[in-house]
């Protein structure tokens, strides 16, 4: 019997914590509504351009660039290349490069980053095999870049004239 009454007694402190209501104050209408928003867009409204552009498929993986375009120059851009089942920035320093890399993928991707933003992307000269020659930026980027700079520019051309998408 006390069972019953112990189970009981439970059900009853649920059933009632669980309905139990807490009033909130409810706005009173006004009379007569707004239709502006009541939060300003953070969008940068000089940045005009974007683009997402995906590159041509090598041995190595799949560039995917991504940029920004303000006042007709690149103002941000981002470079990734998709693996089997990842990406090389997803991978970070797990990603390994041969034993005489001066730094990891991404290490050397952030520099030819940010050598862009800085420099502009016609700044960025390549040798026969695809690597950087511009002394600066050679230090701090060995790989090849060739195929980057190639999807770089076509994300830009599509950031600049997104009714022609490059092909």
């Amino acid at each position: 019997m006390k069972k019953i009454i112990l189970c009981a007694a439970l059900c009853l402190a649920v059933l009632t914590g669980c309905s139990w209501n807490q009033k909130k104050p409810q706005p009173s209408p006004s009379a007569s509504p707004s239709t502006a928003p009541t939060v300003s867009p953070t969008i940068d409204p000089a940045i005009t351009e974007a683009s997402d552009v995906v590159g041509e498929t090598t041995t190595f993986g799949t560039p995917i660039v991504s940029v920004q375009m303000k006042d007709g120059k690149i103002s941000w851009v981002s470079i990734d290349e998709i693996t089997e089942d990842t990406t090389k920035k997803t991978l970070g320093d797990q990603y390994k490069l041969g034993e005489q890399a001066i730094a990891g993928w991404s290490q050397q991707i952030q520099a030819l980053e940010d050598y862009i933003v800085a420099h502009g992307l016609e700044a960025v000269n390549v040798d026969e095999e695809g690597k950087a020659v511009n002394e600066d930026l050679r230090t701090q980027c060995t790989i090849t870049i060739q195929n980057y700079l190639e999807t770089v520019k076509k994300a830009v051309s599509q950031a600049e004239h997104p009714e022609n998408p490059p092909k």
